[in-house]
């Protein structure tokens, strides 16, 4: 299954111990995200580690992780369709991720409601997604 995967998502797979880790892990799942988030994940990594229980040196390992299992698009690769997504939803820091979903024609994986005001994509919360890979059969231990 391939998504797009926002900054909220990441934030709390590394902050937190639930199933957000687990399922961002899935071999089953194809992440992609805009480039801009690795600068998120760079300007936020202070209140990262202030939020985990996680050292700098478990935060820069869970990172590197991270950055492997996600396939990070330029917004050059999207572009065209900034503007159509910037009119879909209210949050302009969110328009990249679902102008990289429709440019893909795949669904957002985001626990932000706004998007789900748009119904040019699919739009899972990381319960629906749960829900939807174990109706897919796909292992979440």
């Amino acid at each position: 299954m391939k998504l797009v995967i926002d900054a909220g998502i990441v934030f709390t797979a590394l902050t937190g111990f639930g199933i957000t880790k687990k399922v961002l892990f899935l071999k089953d799942l194809k992440l992609y995200s805009p480039k801009q988030l690795l600068e998120e994940l760079n300007e936020h990594k202070p209140r990262i580690l202030k939020l985990s229980s996680l050292s700098s040196d478990e935060i820069e390992e869970l990172l590197k992780l991270i950055k492997e299992r996600i396939s990070f698009v330029p917004e050059k690769s999207f572009e065209s369709f900034l503007e159509q997504a910037n009119s879909l939803i209210p949050d302009k820091e969110d328009t990249s991720y679902l102008a990289l979903a429709l440019s893909k024609n795949i669904p957002v994986w985001s626990n932000d409601e706004h998007f789900k005001k748009q119904s040019l994509a699919e739009i899972f919360n990381t319960k629906e997604l749960v829900e939807k890979l174990r109706l897919l059969n796909i292992d979440l231990e």
